[in-house]
């Protein structure tokens, strides 16, 4: 592509106001026939829309995405034939800052000062491609566009255009768009409005579509939040510098508004104006990368069907372009941390296997020489705790973790295998670290480091306490991150590699049981998340496991069921408490009510899932004013949860990556009465549907060609899966309402 193109700009620099409104470039092109074959291929720095005769090109949000901009930019081919007749054709490209220029986080310009246009137009054997002689105007209808504060659009404006430039900075290589594209998943309207404030029934991440009538000149201004006060007005104290605004001018009579380079994360709009306006049509287009749905759940309790439908809505709004944290305010980075206890539950929810190359690619990009990467990819140096990145357990177990993840879903080796040097490297950074000033065996337990966020976001706790039980925690982590290598080792046929990490493996299990574990069957790091971690990620010796057990349910049961833990032990202390005997306590926790807990938020009126458990109370205000730095209504981490519905609620655990190789084996518990769902797996769909009337257990089961594996019933008895639909029943012994 663009063999012959040249970057172009309009040699306007922006400021540190970010003034500098979008470029609009121009090519007039003459045709006296229509060619059989035309397209375009075309990217930007910034982020760009294409129109050719005022008709939009693509759907898609915000290209050329968001990537390693030191080396890299994608770009994309399209088909303009349809929008091409004989005599004088327009193709226009705006460019707006998306990534590539603004703020991002607290940076300003962090990957330049400019914004520039490289496209080249096929038409049959012609090309004409950027150069100077393609027009630019800063003054067309879009007067400002960022991420963080919104958007300005002025439809009284009419462009005045000169000539482009060459661009002279710094430019990236091309590689062809290979990532999931943003687009529109659905519409939403408003459920209810009152006054000015129009509800939209759901948090999401999207951008308003309104059409208005009005004089011209009228002001149309739109802010968003994702809550009301008390007294019904627009909440925003939580996007700390964040504006989320669209300012809208509109034309005489009719005028209809679309923005294109902004999102907002929101459930409610604040809608004023200078001038009376009448709202001829409104609604929200949510946006999230296109990544097909392959996971779907429902059972007879309706908080966790509701749950569960929170978790995606909060996997739609976190992936714009790259997995994000939040989508509403001056943040909405690629934290590792988050996208590293949530991957499993992600590629469960949908196809999300293109997404992830492009962002593991980047991944692998902005590793250092000595394998630790940034806490956010890409990197941006907003919230670098350390001065260069160093091995964090959690988030820098991201390298290990989430192409573990996208493996085992979708069995893709050839993805395994361009991301396993960056695996091991990370691993090897994670050993040298936990073996620095370390003697004997005790290089083999991660326990000190320059930092570690440790039980990140656990209720009830500080900063420093959350940061000081990284030391407890690190070693189970890093296991986990060298079985996962070992695993891979062995998946892409590298025995030796296999055997080196398989010793390690045992020498780390072998320290912790010596100086992590206690007489008494109790750890050192005696609190849910230090038993969550060893038992999830099999450090606690055969002979131990019903002590360390026992004790997490302990400390369970002595919170009353809430949840005590934050980011390390959330996703798998389910897990932890059923495997080991505990399906009951399990249960118990996940459906408690009170807060802080899973269905604490649902109570309150949640329709996605919060960073923190405590945010708000009963009544729905605000606990604590102290939170308004770090309090998001729609962040994924915690609803990781959904992963133990797919693999014990529903029963369905792969043991093979890509499900060629399954166990069927529902959890009954809780008191549910029925469940059902299904996995669209490489081989086709599971579908599993149970119902639990008495003590009597029945399941439809239907698998597809392809796999194989073992049926598991409550009562303990297995047979040999077949495809096809099959029917299954089990006695269930005792009381059902202890399970």
């Amino acid at each position: 592509m663009c063999m012959n193109a040249k970057w172009i700009t309009s040699g306007l620099k922006n400021n540190e106001d970010n003034s500098l409104p979008p470029e609009i470039y121009r090519k007039t092109i003459l045709l006296d026939r229509l060619p059989q074959k035309a397209s375009i291929s075309l990217s930007a720095l910034g982020i760009y829309d294409l129109r050719v005769n005022g008709k939009r090109i693509s759907n898609a949000y915000f290209l050329p995405g968001y990537t390693h901009y030191e080396s890299y930019v994608q770009f994309e081919t399209f088909e303009i034939g349809q929008a091409l007749v004989i005599g004088e054709n327009t193709v226009e490209i705006t460019v707006a800052n998306g990534w590539w220029l603004g703020t991002l986080g607290n940076k300003n310009n962090r990957y330049g000062e400019c914004r520039a246009l490289i496209a080249e137009i096929l038409l049959d054997e012609t090309s004409i491609s950027t150069d100077a002689s393609w027009l630019v105007s800063c003054g067309g209808p879009v007067r400002y566009a960022d991420f963080y504060n919104g958007e300005m659009i002025d439809l009284t404006r009419t462009p005045e255009f000169h000539v482009a430039v060459l661009y002279e900075g710094r430019t990236p290589a091309l590689r062809a768009h290979y990532g999931a594209y943003v687009k529109e998943m659905e519409r939403l309207t408003p459920v209810r409005h009152s006054d000015h404030i129009y509800d939209f029934g759901q948090n999401h991440a999207g951008v308003l579509q309104i059409t208005v009538k009005a004089a011209a000149g009228t002001t149309v201004t739109i802010r968003h939040g994702e809550l009301l006060t008390e007294g019904g007005e627009l909440f925003t104290a939580n996007l700390r510098t964040a504006k989320q605004a669209l300012t809208l001018v509109c034309r005489e009579g009719v005028s209809s508004f679309s923005p294109r380079f902004t999102f907002m994360g929101f459930r409610y709009a604040e809608i004023t104006s200078d001038q009376p306006i009448e709202i001829l049509e409104i609604y929200s287009s949510v946006l999230s990368a296109d990544c097909p749905a392959i996971g779907d759940f429902s059972c007879s309790n309706d908080l966790l069907n509701k749950l569960y439908r929170n978790t995606w809505r909060s996997q739609l709004s976190n992936f714009i372009d790259i997995p994000t944290d939040c989508p509403q305010r001056d943040e909405r980075m690629g934290w590792t941390g988050d996208i590293a206890v949530f991957a499993q539950t992600a590629a469960t929810n949908r196809d999300i296997s293109a997404f992830m190359r492009k962002w593991l690619t980047d991944l692998r990009l902005y590793q250092r020489p000595d394998g630790a990467i940034p806490v956010t990819i890409p990197e941006n140096n907003t919230f670098e705790p350390m001065e260069q990145p160093l091995p964090i357990a959690l988030w820098g177990d991201a390298a290990t973790m989430v192409p573990w993840a996208v493996y085992r879903a979708y069995g893709d080796l050839e993805a395994l295998a361009e991301q396993y040097e960056s695996m091991k490297a990370y691993v090897e950074a994670e050993l040298r670290a936990a073996a620095a000033d370390s003697e004997a065996d005790r290089r083999y337990l991660w326990d000190k480091n320059p930092f570690q966020f440790g039980d990140w976001l656990s209720p009830g706790e500080d900063y420093e306490a959350w940061i000081a039980k990284g030391n407890d925690l690190a070693t189970p982590i890093m296991a986990n991150s060298v079985r996962i290598v070992r695993d891979a080792a062995y998946a892409l046929g590298k025995a030796e590699d296999a055997a080196k990490y398989e010793a390690i493996l045992q020498r780390i299990k072998a320290a912790f049981c010596k100086y992590c574990l206690l007489p008494d069957g109790k750890l050192t790091a005696d609190y849910p998340s230090g038993y969550v971690c060893a038992l999830y990620f099999d450090l606690i010796p055969s002979h131990s496991r019903a002590a360390c057990a026992r004790r997490l349910a302990e400390l369970v049961r002595e919170a009353d069921y809430t949840i005590g833990t934050g980011f390390a032990g959330t996703p798998y202390i389910l897990f932890a408490l059923a495997d080991n005997g505990y399906v009951y306590d399990a249960y118990r926790l996940l459906l408690n009510e009170k807060c802080p807990g899973w269905l604490f938020p649902i109570k309150a009126g949640a329709t996605s899932i919060w960073e923190r458990w405590d945010a708000l109370g009963e009544n729905g205000s605000l606990r604590d004013p102290k939170m308004l730095g770090m309090v998001s209504f729609n962040h994924y981490a915690y609803g990781a949860v959904v992963d133990f519905f797919y693999r014990r609620i529903l029963g369905i655990e792969s043991l093979e990556a890509g499900y060629r190789r399954v166990r069927i084996a529902p959890l009954p518990g809780g008191g549910l009465s029925q469940a059902e769902g299904k996995i669209t797996t490489p081989q086709g769909p599971i579908r599993v549907f149970w119902e639990l009337v008495e003590n009597h257990f029945t399941m439809e089961l239907e698998a597809p060609k392809g796999i194989c594996g073992e049926i598991c019933l409550p009562d303990g008895s297995c047979l040999p899966l077949t495809p096809g639909v099959s029917h299954h029943e089990a006695k269930i012994n005792g009381d059902v309402s202890r399970i």
